[in-house]
């Protein structure tokens, strides 16, 4: 008899183990699978990208870059708008104008453009061309800007109201007429593009030489502006 009621308890004993061990792997197993749910939300974007952040989009920069990239500083005057335009690091000029008949659009394919609201025809380009001389690069700068039907090379010739000179170039075509002036710098051609509808050239090209009386240039290291021409490095 009491054989028997040790073998019973030690039957029970054996069930409660084998039921204890269910127990515990059914949780070890619970614990080791993902949680989907979180692995849901901390999933990219559907396209695969990261997301733009607000403020991200390319602006124009109004501060110098340490690789000397071209940038521009806009001073609002009594007298207009004044730019300051850093064409390359040892490079910067400056010019003031009227927005309601100039307006800066940005700086495009090498060109700092300023153009009248009023004609697309009207406007003032600047741009720098290293590695190149004014009076080599003049009889073919214009191919680009027009198909002309006349072209005059006149040597030196002022820019604006001031001593500043660069080596003057025209063209047209009938409609348009276009003028360059190209000035060597220490940093390459600097050159200065008016354009102006012919028919309209009383107005405009008074307005235009307006602005180019107010250009002046500033190599690196100067104390001051000036408007007079730059002698180009020596050979």
């Amino acid at each position: 008899m009491m054989k028997k009621t040790v073998y019973i308890i030690l039957m029970a004993i054996l069930a409660i183990v084998i039921v204890l061990t269910a127990v515990l792997l059914s949780r070890k197993g619970n614990d080791g699978d993902p949680d989907t749910s979180s692995s849901v939300s901390a999933s990219a974007s559907p396209s695969g990208l990261p997301s733009e952040e607000p403020g991200a989009s390319p602006s124009e920069s109004t501060s110098p870059t340490p690789s000397g990239e071209p940038f521009v500083v806009q001073e609002e005057t009594a007298e207009g708008t004044i730019l300051t335009i850093a064409a390359a690091k040892d490079l910067t000029c400056r010019l003031t104008i009227d927005e309601t008949v100039l307006a800066y659009t940005g700086h495009l394919d090498g060109s700092f453009i300023f153009i009248s609201p009023e004609d697309e025809n009207e406007y003032i380009k600047i741009s720098l061309i290293s590695d190149a001389q004014a009076d080599k690069l003049a009889p073919s700068f214009l191919d680009s800007y027009i198909k002309f039907t006349e072209f005059e090379q006149s040597g030196q010739e002022p820019i604006g109201a001031g001593e500043l000179t660069g080596e003057k170039i025209a063209a047209n075509d009938g409609i348009t007429q276009v003028e360059a002036w190209l000035i060597d710098t220490n940093a390459g051609v600097l050159a200065v593009v008016l354009s102006y509808t012919i028919t309209d050239q009383s107005s405009q090209l008074s307005q235009l030489e307006t602005v180019l009386d107010t250009f002046e240039i500033k190599a690196e290291n100067a104390e001051g502006w000036a408007s007079v021409t730059m002698p180009p490095a020596a050979e």
